[in-house]
């Protein structure tokens, strides 16, 4: 039994894994070379991916609203009887209809009003809210239990955080159950650790990060474009 120890700026990163002990010492040593940029992966009955950090810089959207204080400006049209009727007013009239839109189109929304969202793009008018899938674009969250489940979407560009209180000597553990892969994990001194480069390849991922200060830790998830959904757990331990 081998433990592998990486330490990273307020990281220190250890997995276990099993070798033969007469296994081909060229072999153990190109293993050694590359793990740096390789996942140590411990067996596993799962499919389970464990994810070695990618440490670098990467800057903090320190300016973001609170998720009860944040504003709908994205969503995806999602009517049960498409196509969706954009109107000129924000009321059911067979003569205020000025165009539709099919299933899957992202709307940006412009103002929310009573059951009504107000579109800018790509048909200026109101569609009933309750016929389209919405979220928040940009928010940042306290996370103030010790462990729980996360979901939520990003519609286009986006970004969500989620903030993490963790001591000295305390665990993060993070299991994603998304295709895109576990967040990205900001730590308190600005380090970040990269989210999969393949996710698709394996539906569970996990992190495990021993913390060596106290701080905020941030859970990253961003979109430059269409956006996704997302589902993961956390514990701190």
């Amino acid at each position: 039994m081998i433990a592998v120890i990486l330490v990273i700026g307020s990281l220190v990163l250890i997995r276990s894994t099993s070798q033969n002990v007469d296994s081909d010492k060229n072999a153990n040593k190109q293993t050694q070379n590359n793990s740096s940029k390789q996942p140590v992966q411990p067996p596993s009955s799962d499919n389970t991916r464990w994810v070695t950090p990618i440490v670098g810089q990467r800057p903090i959207n320190e300016g973001l609203p609170s998720k009860a204080n944040c504003s709908i400006s994205k969503g995806i049209v999602n009517d049960t009887n498409p196509p969706l009727n954009v109107r000129s007013s924000p009321s059911i009239n067979d003569m205020n209809i000025v165009g539709q839109l099919r299933n899957g189109v992202i709307i940006d929304i412009a103002e929310e009003k009573e059951g009504w969202f107000r579109l800018s793009s790509p048909i200026s008018g109101w569609v009933a809210a309750n016929r389209t899938d919405c979220s928040c674009s940009y928010f940042r969250d306290v996370l103030r239990q010790d462990s729980g489940t996360v979901s939520d979407k990003i519609i286009g560009p986006g970004e969500h955080q989620y903030v993490l209180r963790i001591r000295e000597g305390q665990t993060l553990y993070v299991k994603s159950f998304s295709p895109n892969g576990v967040p990205w994990l900001i730590t308190p001194d600005g380090l970040s650790e990269a989210r999969e480069t393949n996710p698709a390849s394996s539906p569970r991922s996990i992190i495990e990060i021993a913390a060596l200060s106290t701080g905020d830790y941030r859970l990253v998830l961003a979109s430059k474009n269409q956006g996704y959904s997302y589902n993961f757990e956390y514990t701190i331990r």
